[in-house]
């Protein structure tokens, strides 16, 4: 515009239209801008009130006993707010429900936040052990014995934590404490008196012995339990065999206790064997298929193989999976490698391949083919491949056998699968210790302390097949004397720091390491007792030493322990 020129009319009302649509513009821009800022809470808390619906519902499904809707719910909330403590508690309660050892971290999280209660924590306990994360179990029940006071839950919890350790003195002191605080609880009872029944003092074996069966005689939860621990012992009287069929027989058929009836029933009348088990045979016949399953592998146990199959024909078998590969193992048990090797080579086996080759692999290794037997082994592995179901039944499938490079490729290839590998670490574990030496076992277990290094059961083993391999062993005594003051009532971690100090030559302070304490020896595992053993000899002590190493069978023991029992210093 050129200075000194006026604007017409319709110039000046063009421009102040022009500027009342940026002003607009800018105000909805603003508006946008506030509208996006303002969503986001209003998202959150939308997905929050949500995330609680779904959890509540998912706690609703599990005290309808419905796991399936239950697990649903909750990983559909624990998705929408993973770090709100309902979504995190529903999620938690569905895993220990199905005893999954994914629950463990999302326990952690509501512990460390501190927004668990004792029940919560008590059931992180109760999984931690029956998951075999017993030092993780140890460490959290440590806490709540010092917060709270003569809590019977908390001893009833310890009981179990120890009889997990196998370390049953223990076991019992806490057992008794629980029941001292709560005598009217039976669950407490009855566990307590399994573990006296065959106590040596003899007043001791009388008084549980008899509380079991008051227990039996009941009828409620513990009274089953009773049923089933008196229906596994060898040494019940007739007239004990009897009453107990009859106490079985009161209860509707389920939970096992319809093989718990038969076994009694050949007991209590062994010339009649053919007869009852023909009997169960024939009632048995169409039976559902999970009932079927389960009768054929009771059968199988009791080495009844042909009468598996006259309950359990092929024709029956090909219609279900689970069925079928009781079929497989009953041929197989019957060495009919031809026939197994003709039906799987039929077609139409309800079978995925990982299935049909572990089965062909037993057929070429037992018709004299090992080469295929390796391959089919090997192609086993790679069909289960990032298929956690299909590895752990082949990793332990392959430990029965004793094929121990398949059952150790498959948890290998496991560990690599999972989100929380710890459990198949402690297969791979068990494998490594029935088949590997002491050195695979502890670098095994040291590539599981790099995993979690702060696990006080994995600092523990480390440190103690250190010991027995005499490596380092500063390190492993340093480690061991730190977890005996972390956990002085754990014999495990004691008998680790008398044995690192028994290797250093320091035989006062391997001694020292037990502080003072009697321990009923007869009920501690070999190895533990092998070192005592040998800390004793070293000691002066060789008359208590040599009855100690007595009564430890050889065969139980590491060649490193027995050397500490054969050549003491």
């Amino acid at each position: 515009m050129n200075e000194g020129q006026t604007n017409t009319p319709e110039e000046i009302s063009q421009a102040t239209a022009s500027r009342r649509r940026w002003l607009l513009a800018g105000v909805i821009v603003l508006i946008v801008v506030a509208g996006v800022w303002a969503a986001r809470p209003v998202y959150h808390h939308f997905n929050r009130w949500r995330s609680r619906q779904l959890a509540a519902q998912a706690e609703q499904f599990l005290t309808q006993n419905d796991l399936a809707k239950a697990n649903d719910k909750a990983r559909a909330a624990y998705l929408l707010d993973s770090a709100d403590a309902p979504a995190i508690h529903a999620l938690a309660r569905v895993l220990t429900q199905s005893t999954n050892a994914a629950a463990l971290p999302v326990w952690r999280k509501l512990i460390v936040a501190r927004q668990a209660t004792p029940v919560d924590r008590r059931d992180f306990v109760t999984l931690a052990i029956r998951t075999g994360a017993v030092s993780v179990a140890a460490e959290e029940l440590q806490r709540l014995l010092i917060e709270e006071t003569n809590q019977p839950a908390d001893y009833w919890l310890a009981s179990q934590l120890f009889t997990a350790l196998q370390d049953k003195p223990r076991a019992v002191f806490y057992a008794s404490r629980a029941r001292q605080l709560d005598p009217a609880n039976e669950q407490y009872q009855l566990f307590l008196s399994s573990l006296l029944f065959d106590a040596p003092d003899a007043e001791q074996q009388s008084s549980a012995r008899s509380n079991v069966w008051v227990i039996a005689r009941e009828n409620n939860p513990p009274s089953l339990d009773a049923l089933n621990f008196l229906a596994a012992r060898p040494d019940l009287t007739t007239d004990e065999m009897r009453e107990l069929l009859a106490l079985l027989q009161k209860y509707p058929p389920g939970g096992g206790r319809e093989w718990e009836i038969l076994d009694l029933q050949i007991r209590l009348a062994p010339e009649r064997r053919a007869e009852i088990l023909d009997a169960a045979v024939t009632g048995y016949q169409g039976a559902a298929p999970e009932t079927l399953r389960q009768f054929c592998v009771w059968l199988n146990l009791h080495g009844e193989f042909k009468r598996t199959l006259a309950v359990l024909p092929q024709s029956v078998a090909t219609q279900n999976k689970d069925l079928f590969l009781v079929y497989l193992d009953t041929l197989a048990a019957l060495n009919r490698w031809d026939d197994l090797k003709t039906v799987l080579d039929a077609g139409s086996v309800p079978l995925e391949d990982v299935y049909q080759d572990a089965f062909r692999a037993r057929c070429d290794s037992k018709l004299g083919n090992p080469d295929g037997a390796v391959a089919h082994w090997h192609w086993a592995v790679s069909a289960a491949e990032r298929n956690p179901p299909q590895l752990t039944w082949l990793a332990e499938y392959a430990e029965q056998l004793h094929e121990w490079d398949t059952a150790s490729n498959a948890l290998r290839s496991l560990v690599a699968c999972l989100d929380d590998p710890r459990p198949a670490y402690v297969q791979l574990e068990r494998v490594v210790e029935r088949n590997g030496s002491t050195g695979d076992l502890r670098d095994l277990l040291g590539e599981m302390l790099r995993r979690w290094p702060k696990d006080p059961a994995l600092r523990n083993d480390n440190a103690y097949l250190n010991a027995l391999l005499a490596q380092n062993l500063p390190d492993a005594r340093s480690t061991a004397a730190e977890l005996v003051q972390q956990f002085p009532t754990i014999l495990t971690y004691r008998t680790t720091l008398a044995l690192a100090c028994y290797r250093l030559g320091d035989f006062a302070a391997a001694l020292g390491a037990y502080g003072g304490e009697t321990f009923d020896w007869s009920q501690v595992r070999p190895g533990p007792r092998a070192v005592y053993a040998a800390v004793l000899a070293a000691n002066g002590r060789a008359e208590e030493a040599r009855e100690q190493a007595r009564d430890i069978p050889p065969g139980d023991l590491r060649p490193e322990e027995l050397e500490l029992v054969i050549h003491p210093k």
